[in-house]
């Protein structure tokens, strides 16, 4: 069964919130022949996700899809629900997450290294990437990829993720290590690791991407240190920021600090 509709609305975040700009979406539902039960469904957007992002910061940029037009209302008979149907909130924030697995997939290359993932080149401090993550790493952008997070991780246990945090946290503090909270494939996390490598700097990673309870995880780190990009960088127990972007950032720490001798000695 395929459902052609459109989506528009506004999320409640900030003292304004974000204005959707209005897309078509094609929703594939795969139904189980013996009982008609949804198994599972495919949505399929018609702007890609980066003009849906951008049109809810910078609706007027030439760029930019126009708004779809207003379907025409027709009358639909509609059964009563026999269950409660998740809110359309949680639905948007899944699907929000098939777009950006969609993506990383689609992009996803072969390194120097041999590690697969998005390239390279976009974690570099001139890219409209790294623009983009610098944008989206605070202030609005932060509360929208929390929303976001917390949607996607559901109802968790936020005591048991605090504690696999901590632990990683700490386990680099008694080994005098740096503490990543990493993306196999997102190349500002490669970025990371390689310069920490070049430096001789130890360091422990933990892959969210890897662990099945990654998404509670992102989603309390979001909490804790107010970034739910990645990577996420400790040093001596504190969050410094990101690879290019925070505070400092590992980049400026490193230029300040190489080796980060004094970092991880006081």
């Amino acid at each position: 069964m395929t459902v052609l509709w459109r989506l528009s609305g506004k999320v409640n975040l900030g003292p304004s919130g974000l204005t959707l700009k209005p897309f078509m979406v094609t929703t594939n539902l795969h139904l189980e022949a013996d009982t008609g039960l949804v198994m599972f469904q495919e949505d399929e957007f018609s702007v890609p996700p980066w003009d849906i992002l951008l049109g809810c910061f910078f609706p007027n940029l030439p760029f930019l899809a126009p708004p779809a037009l207003p379907v025409p209302p027709r009358p639909v008979k509609m059964k009563k629900a026999k269950a409660m149907q998740r809110p359309a909130l949680d639905w948007f924030a899944t699907t929000l997450l098939k777009i950006e697995n969609a993506r990383v997939g689609i992009s996803s290359e072969t390194d120097a290294q041999g590690r697969n993932g998005e390239p390279m080149a976009w974690a570099e401090a001139g890219s409209l990437a790294n623009a983009l993550s610098e944008v989206m790493a605070s202030g609005p952008g932060y509360a929208f990829k929390q929303f976001v997070a917390d949607r996607v991780a559901g109802d968790y246990d936020e005591v048991a993720a605090n504690a696999v945090l901590e632990g990683h946290i700490q386990e680099s503090v008694n080994t005098g290590s740096v503490a990543l909270f990493s993306f196999t494939t997102c190349p500002f996390c490669r970025k990371a690791k390689d310069l920490l490598e070049a430096e001789g700097v130890p360091y422990v990673s933990l892959e969210l991407d890897e662990r099945a309870d990654g998404n509670a995880l992102r989603a309390a780190l979001g909490k804790r240190t107010g970034r739910t990009s990645v990577p996420n960088v400790f040093v001596q127990g504190e969050s410094v920021g990101g690879c290019n972007d925070g505070n400092p950032g590992l980049v400026k720490l490193l230029a300040r600090d190489p080796g980060l001798k004094q970092s991880l000695s006081t």
